[in-house]
């Protein structure tokens, strides 16, 4: 979960949702009560749930995220929601194969130029995944 200047709550489940592949959230606060949007609903694919797993925040309001299944390899994916007048889009930064560049990928962590850091438990050169950075 993170939490944004407004003091808005965003955050991620790996099941559920209008496609039961999980989804990207938001709590929104107002006047004492809460109240849930949902920014995106992942779709599950033949071959298993995209399972997404955290949220960062970026500078201009992009939130990224990783998911542990999914992409177009079925290995976990690098995605941004960017925000556009109170909906989001969805773009896909990046697919993992497994065999060089890991699959399911953790949370991740991002630095002032906006790179991208993480980790992969499985896949890459030796099977015992990877440290990667995507940048912008």
């Amino acid at each position: 979960m993170i939490l944004d200047t407004s003091g808005n709550v965003y955050g991620t489940n790996s099941g559920g949702g209008l496609y039961n592949g999980g989804t990207a959230f938001e709590l929104i606060q107002s006047n004492g009560k809460w109240t849930l949007q949902v920014l995106i609903a992942f779709k599950p694919t033949k071959l298993g749930n995209v399972a997404p797993n955290g949220l960062i925040l970026g500078k201009s309001g992009i939130l990224y995220g990783s998911t542990y299944g999914g992409g177009a390899h079925f290995n976990g994916s690098i995605f941004e929601l960017i925000p556009n007048n109170g909906t989001w889009t969805e773009k896909l930064l990046f697919s993992f194969n497994h065999q060089t560049d890991g699959s399911a990928p953790s949370h991740l962590i991002l630095d002032a130029s906006e790179n991208l850091y993480g980790t992969t438990p499985f896949g890459g050169t030796y099977g015992y995944g990877i440290v990667f950075k995507i940048t912008p």
